[in-house]
């Protein structure tokens, strides 16, 4: 899955579902990908980030796949989160739009981070998975601004 970012318009979110090694092939597969459907792309203006398997909600039935698929692209295009508690009233949420056939907004989080994503939150922590370069020795931290 991949999307744009809307705070960041030269950079892209490149969802895959493994660690390192097939990360980098499909970093590389997506960069030969934009290039071949629009060759004004210069990919080396480009940022690609991934999430692992892990951090990403798991189905635990036999039917809510396509709900999770749709929920996870909504909060992932829309920087919400979406947690494993947090499906099964999202599932219902989904359910009534489709008897109303509106498409419903996904309820904010409260949260807002400002160089990364909310995986988990509870009433103690909220857990944030910051974003990097692929391949960067360093990590360019923000700059607190309280």
């Amino acid at each position: 899955m991949t999307g744009k970012c809307a705070k960041c318009p030269n950079e892209w979110l490149l969802e895959i579902t493994a660690d390192a090694p097939l990360h980098e092939t499909m970093t590389k597969k997506m960069m030969s990908f934009l290039v071949d459907v629009d060759n004004t792309i210069d990919v080396s203006q480009r940022e690609f980030y991934s999430s692992k398997a892990k951090e990403i909600p798991q189905q635990h039935n036999d039917f809510d796949c396509g709900v999770i698929v749709c929920l996870y692209a909504t909060c992932l295009a829309s920087s919400k989160m979406l947690t494993q508690s947090s499906i099964q009233e999202f599932r219902k949420a989904m359910t009534l739009g489709h008897h109303d056939k509106v498409l419903h907004s996904i309820p904010p989080t409260g949260f807002s981070p400002r160089d990364g994503r909310v995986l988990e939150a509870s009433a103690l922590f909220v857990k944030i998975k910051f974003l990097h370069k692929v391949g960067a020795n360093t990590f360019d931290w923000p700059e607190r601004d309280d």
